[in-house]
């Protein structure tokens, strides 16, 4: 049996209406607090550029342990319920069955997160045009940054979202894997902060301050250089 006809089989077999549902609940709860964050009451200036930093990481969080979700319960639970033992007695590769379950987890929360990344896209563009909440406006050069910085997450985190698997079947353990999930999304966040001090990225803000309307972004604040220039630099800024 193909690995191909075991996909088509996990796609008849599985509830996606109910997973599908919780994935649009998830990427409303994603725009919320994307609101939320520029319109704060701070005295940071809001852009595209770290506007949609915010959603990637706000996205980020929440599919992240989404994906671990979905590992534990279409995975993990058959070896704790041991229905995965009579799945086992099929003349079907076993690497094969489990791959195609992983297979189509990560198409599904791949699907979601692309589905939200473009409905906070049009939601800031939008937004932006009726109430003129950011400092810039929507350009071809946005566009193109959105995308990479989409595309980019999207394979970082689902990578991430694989390595859940990992650790939930060492210990066949729904807990583990969620937990996992929420350690692998904090040690990428401030692994990233830290990159950014290493490399002299940092200039002379605190790194470690969070936006304050998004506990989920860990970002550099940037200060007033007076004369210097200060140019973006993956959401970080710099003085010259």
């Amino acid at each position: 049996m193909t690995i191909q006809h075991l996909i088509r089989l996990e796609l008849k077999k599985t509830p996606f209406w109910k997973y599908t549902l919780l994935s649009a609940l998830a990427i409303v709860l994603g725009i919320f607090f994307l609101l939320a964050s520029i319109t704060d009451s701070s005295d940071t200036v809001h852009d595209f550029n770290n506007a949609f930093q915010s959603a990637e990481m706000i996205f980020a969080c929440i599919f992240i342990v989404f994906f671990a979700v979905l590992n534990g319960e279409l995975v993990i639970s058959e070896y704790n319920n041991r229905t995965i033992l009579l799945m086992f007695t099929y003349p079907v590769d076993k690497k094969k069955m489990i791959a195609a379950k992983l297979i189509v987890i990560t198409l599904f929360i791949v699907l979601s997160l692309a589905v939200g990344y473009t409905c906070c896209g049009l939601f800031l563009v939008g937004i932006d045009r009726k109430f003129n909440l950011l400092a810039d406006t929507f350009s071809a050069a946005v566009l193109r940054y959105f995308i990479v910085r989409s595309v980019t997450t999207i394979v970082v985190f689902c990578c991430l979202g694989l390595w859940t698997f990992a650790a939930g079947m060492l210990r066949k353990s729904v807990t583990v894997t969620i937990v996992s999930s929420m350690l692998f999304y904090l040690v990428k966040t401030v692994g990233h902060c830290l990159w950014q001090r290493a490399a002299g990225e940092s200039g002379r803000g605190a790194c470690g301050s969070y936006d304050h309307g998004s506990v989920f972004m860990v970002y550099f604040q940037e200060e007033d250089y007076g004369a210097g220039v200060r140019l973006p630099v993956d959401g970080w800024s710099r003085a010259i």
